[in-house]
């Protein structure tokens, strides 16, 4: 429900992020619901689900997984779609910035 999300917005000259988290005590055993969108497209990345979860540091129990829904919009040159047959995996120029 509403109250166990937390809105997140980043607005920045490359790349813009907005969605929602949930919070801690409504994460999971596993990563299944994790849903990320890059310019409209969605997509797999255990680089970012990775980020997400160290977001989240020490609170989160070991084995837990955080829900998200993720939106991410970025320039174009700045991705590589043609990492996965489907296109469902992307390669990130500045991953590490990201």
């Amino acid at each position: 429900t509403e109250e166990h999300l937390l809105p997140i917005f980043y607005g920045g000259k490359d790349f813009q992020i907005q969605g929602y988290v949930g919070k801690p005590e409504i994460a999971r055993t596993s990563r299944e619901n994790q849903y990320l969108f890059i310019n409209g497209r969605s997509i797999k990345s255990g680089s970012l689900s990775h980020a997400v979860k160290e977001g989240f540091q020490t609170l989160l129990p070991h084995g837990k997984y955080p829900l998200f829904i993720i939106f991410l919009t970025i320039e174009p040159q700045y991705i590589d779609v043609n990492v996965h047959p489907r296109k469902t995996e992307i390669r990130f120029q500045n991953q590490g910035e990201l």
